[in-house]
């Protein structure tokens, strides 16, 4: 897996930047986007959870009635 990794990081340092900057659009920044998402899903359930359990999140309560 390394090699593999390696290959395409001296690929890319060697190609000039018109190649470069396609790819960096076409792969890396969906990538990150969908990174992104995942990481803000789970930030949404760990505070469903943690609401649930009655934590108190920032300034409120977020169980009703309290």
């Amino acid at each position: 897996m390394t090699e593999f990794l390696d290959e395409i990081s001296q690929f890319l340092t060697a190609s000039p930047l018109w190649v470069q900057a396609p790819i960096m659009l076409v792969f890396v920044i969906p990538l990150c986007a969908l990174l992104a998402y995942g990481w803000l899903r789970s930030i949404d359930a760990i505070s469903v959870y943690l609401s649930k359990i009655g934590a108190k999140v920032g300034k409120h309560h977020l169980r009703e009635g309290e």
